[in-house]
């Protein structure tokens, strides 16, 4: 498909292809992606939040088999419950410098790969469960706790 002009898409509730749009040049200046979005999840190893993006949606890449790495530009600032839950396959995460709270149950738990989750100093809370269920997780960066940090858990 030969969209390089495509400025929307409507998608009904159906499943198909995350490669659907292949070529249409859609990293950069998509705002929001519906939670019901419907993609092969099965294919996805790798996600690059494109910049135009603020925040991520409930559950929009939970449950991702085979998903590795997720580059999360600084222009979210809000991810939302289980957004990347259930990733068994994620080693690291890179929580943006425009984040400064992790407000949302769940938001990474189950992804029993999971080993190093970097931070900066300006995050001040981190939701109960929001990293739970991460067995291999070693490395916390900075560790112990970022210096802004007033909430952790309830």
């Amino acid at each position: 498909m030969d969209c390089t002009n495509l400025q929307k898409a409507v998608i009904p509730d159906i499943s198909y292809s995350l490669y659907v749009f292949e070529n249409c040049p859609l990293e950069e200046g998509i705002e929001k992606i519906e939670s019901d979005y419907k993609y092969d999840k099965e294919k996805v190893t790798k996600i690059d939040i494109p910049s135009t993006r603020t925040a991520i949606n409930k559950g929009e890449y939970s449950g991702c088999p085979n998903l590795e790495k997720v580059t999360i530009p600084d222009s979210v600032t809000y991810i939302s419950d289980m957004a990347f839950s259930d990733c068994p396959k994620l080693e690291e995460i890179v929580i943006p410098a425009g984040l400064t709270s992790i407000g949302a149950s769940y938001a990474f738990s189950g992804c029993t790969a999971l080993k190093k989750v970097v931070w900066h100093d300006g995050i001040t809370s981190i939701d109960s469960y929001a990293i739970q269920g991460c067995p291999a997780l070693t490395t916390v960066t900075p560790s112990p706790t970022p210096a802004a940090l007033v909430s952790m858990g309830e």
